[in-house]
């Protein structure tokens, strides 16, 4: 099954991160923009001024995606 948002991710993508403050923290919410992944395929994400690694699931879903 395909989780909504997120199968599609690249770099370049604006993001948005889950609402949810136990997923992220005080980044839930946030907008961020995809610049690389990890060695698991998981986003690489630059929001709030710094670069967080985030699982699949702690995205909501893509905002923009870059062509």
């Amino acid at each position: 099954m395909e989780q909504k948002g997120t199968s599609k991710m690249k770099v370049g993508d604006m993001i948005r991160l889950h609402v949810s403050t136990r997923r992220n923290g005080s980044l839930a919410g946030k907008v961020g923009l995809i610049v690389d992944f990890d060695n698991h395929a998981n986003p690489v994400v630059s929001v709030a001024g710094e670069l967080r690694s985030f699982h699949l699931t702690q995205v909501e879903k893509v905002i923009n995606e870059s062509r």
